[in-house]
C-alpha cells in the first residue's frame, strides 16, 4: 500500500513540475529558449526516472509484488533489470578473461629447428616446425593446450590459496614399461630428475631431448645397446647411470655431456671406450666395472676432476699407464682385473687415498708405492703375494686387507730369500755398467757382450731408492703382524748400496 500511494505522489508531483514548466518556458515564443528549456527537462526527467527505478528495484528485487497501477514503473524495472543482468555478466566475466590472459600461449618464434613428428612445413616448404606442432625441440614443446597441457602454463593458485607446485623428479622404475611414455617428454624443464630404472626400455624417442633442465638420469636394468641420441642432446646432465645394460659401444658424442660428474656404465657388453670421453671436463666419478676392456683410451689423462675410478671385472693384464696420470684421484678399484703386476708410476696419484686390488694375480707390490703418502687403506686380498715391500712400513697406511696370499711364514722359506752380499767390497764393473743402461733407458743392446745382455734381462731395484741391482746387494726379510685380523706377514726390503757406509737415500 505504502509504495502505490508513493508511486502516485511522485506521478503527481512530475505532472506538476513538467505543466509549470511548459507553461513559463515552451510557451515563451522564443525559439532558444524553449529548445534550451526541453534539454533542461529531458535530463532532470531521466535523473528522477533513474531514482524511482533504482528504489522500486530495492523494495521488489523478484517483481513479484507489483501491481496494475504501477504498469510503467514496471516496464522500466524490467528494463533495468536487463541491464543490470547484463552488467553483471560483464562483471562476471572480467575475471575469466583476466585468467586467460595470465595463461596466454607463448610468443610462437619461428626456428631452425626440424620438426621431429611433421616433417617439412607445407606452406612454406621450411624443415621447421609451425605453430600448430607439438613437438618443437627449441624452447617450447607444444602450444596446444587441449592435446598438451603439461607445457601450458596452468595456474599456480587454488581454491585454498595454496600455490601448486610443479614437478622436479618422477619415478617410473619397476613399472615394467617397454616404451617411453609419450607425455613424459612434455613434463617440462623444471623436471631435474628421472628414474626409468628396471623396465624393458630399448629405445627413447626423439621427443625425449625436450627435457632441457634434467640434471640426473637413471636407466640401468634396462635393454639399450648404446646411449641415446636424445639423451645425448641433454646438456644439463649432471649423472647418467646406465648399468646393467646392454652396451656394445658408445658414441663419440659422449664428450658433449660436458655437465657430466658421474657416468656408471658397469654391468654391459663394453670393448673399448671412445677417446671423446676425455672431454668430459667435470667428472669426478667413472664406473666401468664387469666389462670387457681391455685397455683404457689414452685420453681419460685429461680427466683433470676425476676423483672416482672403478675399473673392477675387466680384462686388464696390467694397470693402464692412464691411470697413473690422474692426478687428483681419490679412489681407485679394480677387484678381478688378472693384473700380475703393477706400474711404479702409480706413486704419481698423490691424492690416492683407497686403493683395491684383490682378487688378482699379483705376485709383488713395487715399493714407490710408499710415496702415496695420503694412501689410507690398501687392499691386496686374495692375490699371490709372498711378501709385501718393507717400504710400506713407512707409509700412512691404517687399513691393511692382505688375507688370501700366500705368505712366507716359514723359517725355512725366509732363509732362502734372505741374499748374502758377495765377498767384493764393491759391486763389479759389470754391475755398474747395467744399472747404468737401465737408468739412462738405452734400448739398443744388441752390439753389448751376451754376459752382460743376459744380466739386463733379470732386473731387479732397490725397495729404498728405486734404483736398479742385479747381483750385488743387501736383502732382508722381517715379519710383523699387520692387518684387520692380526696376519703375520713378511716384509722383504733389498739394498743396492751395501759396501757404503750410509744407506741409499729412501725414495721421495
Amino acid at each position: 500500500m505504502f509504495e502505490n500511494i508513493l508511486d502516485l505522489i511522485m506521478t503527481d508531483l512530475f505532472c506538476h513540475y513538467f505543466l509549470d514548466t511548459a507553461k513559463d518556458l515552451f510557451f515563451s515564443g522564443n525559439v532558444q529558449t524553449t529548445t534550451i528549456a526541453v534539454a533542461v527537462a529531458a535530463s532532470l526527467c531521466c535523473s528522477i526516472l533513474s531514482a524511482v527505478i533504482h528504489f522500486v528495484r530495492r523494495k521488489h528485487p523478484d517483481n513479484t509484488d507489483l501491481d496494475d497501477t504501477s504498469v510503467f514503473s514496471c516496464n522500466l524495472q524490467g528494463l533495468a533489470a536487463c541491464a543490470d543482468e547484463e552488467n553483471d555478466n560483464t562483471l562476471a566475466t572480467k575475471p575469466r578473461q583476466r585468467r586467460k590472459d595470465r595463461h596466454s600461449f607463448p610468443e610462437y618464434i619461428e626456428t631452425e629447428v626440424p620438426c621431429v613428428r611433421y616433417g617439412v612445413n607445407v606452406t612454406t616448404q621450411k624443415n621447421i616446425a609451425g605453430k600448430a606442432c607439438l613437438f618443437v625441440t627449441f624452447h617450447v614443446c607444444c602450444f596446444d593446450k587441449s592435446v598438451c597441457p603439461l607445457h601450458f602454463e596452468e595456474t599456480l593458485e587454488l581454491r585454498n590459496g595454496i600455490k601448486k607446485q610443479k614437478e622436479t623428479e618422477i619415478n617410473l622404475s619397476y613399472y615394467g614399461i617397454s616404451k617411453c611414455p609419450d607425455r613424459l617428454c612434455f613434463a617440462g624443464h623444471q623436471l631435474t630428475l628421472l628414474n626409468l630404472s628396471n623396465n624393458s626400455l630399448r629405445h627413447l624417442p626423439p621427443e625425449f631431448s625436450c627435457l632441457r633442465g634434467l640434471q640426473e638420469l637413471l636407466l640401468k636394468n634396462n635393454f639399450f645397446k648404446t646411449i641415446p641420441e636424445s639423451v645425448i642432446s641433454l646438456k644439463s646432465l649432471k649423472l647418467l647411470n646406465l648399468r646393467g645394460n646392454c652396451l656394445q659401444t658408445l658414441p663419440d658424442s659422449v664428450g658433449s655431456l660436458f655437465e657430466l660428474q658421474y657416468l656408471d656404465l658397469s654391468l654391459n657388453k663394453l670393448t673399448s671406450l671412445p677417446e671423446a670421453i676425455g672431454q668430459l671436463a667435470h667428472l669426478e666419478i667413472l664406473v666401468i666395472q664387469s666389462n670387457q676392456l681391455k685397455t683404457l683410451p689414452g685420453s681419460m689423462a685429461k680427466l683433470m676432476c676425476l676423483q672416482v675410478l672403478d675399473i673392477s671385472t675387466n680384462l686388464f693384464s696390467q694397470l693402464p699407464g692412464t691411470i697413473c696420470q690422474l692426478f687428483r684421484l681419490r679412489q681407485l678399484s679394480a677387484i678381478s682385473c688378472q693384473l700380475t703386476s703393477l706400474p711404479k708410476s702409480l706413486s704419481q696419484c698423490s691424492n690416492l687415498q683407497v686403493l683395491t686390488l684383490s682378487k688378482n694375480r699379483l705376485k709383488a707390490l713395487p715399493g714407490q708405492l710408499s710415496h702415496l703418502h695420503k694412501l689410507c687403506e690398501l687392499d691386496v686380498c686374495s692375490n699371490k703375494l709372498n711378501y709385501l715391500p718393507a717400504t710400506l712400513l713407512e707409509s700412512n697406511i691404517q687399513v691393511f686387507s692382505i688375507s688370501g696370499n700366500p705368505f712366507l711364514t716359514q723359517e725355512s722359506d725366509l732363509n732362502e730369500k734372505i741374499v748374502k752380499t758377495t765377498e767384493d767390497n764393491f759391486p763389479s764393473l759389470l754391475e755398474l755398467t747395467a744399472r747404468f743402461i737401465v737408468k739412462e733407458k738405452i734400448g739398443n743392446t744388441v752390439a753389448l757382450p751376451v754376459m752382460l745382455q743376459d744380466m739386463l734381462g733379470r732386473p731387479d731395484c732397490c725397495t729404498r731408492c728405486g734404483d736398479p741391482v742385479f747381483t750385488y746387494f743387501l736383502s732382508n726379510m722381517t715379519v710383523k703382524v699387520v692387518g684387520q685380523h692380526s696376519i703375520p706377514c713378511p716384509f722383504y726390503s733389498q739394498l743396492c748400496s751395501p759396501h757404503l757406509k750410509k744407506q741409499c737415500r729412501l725414495m721421495p
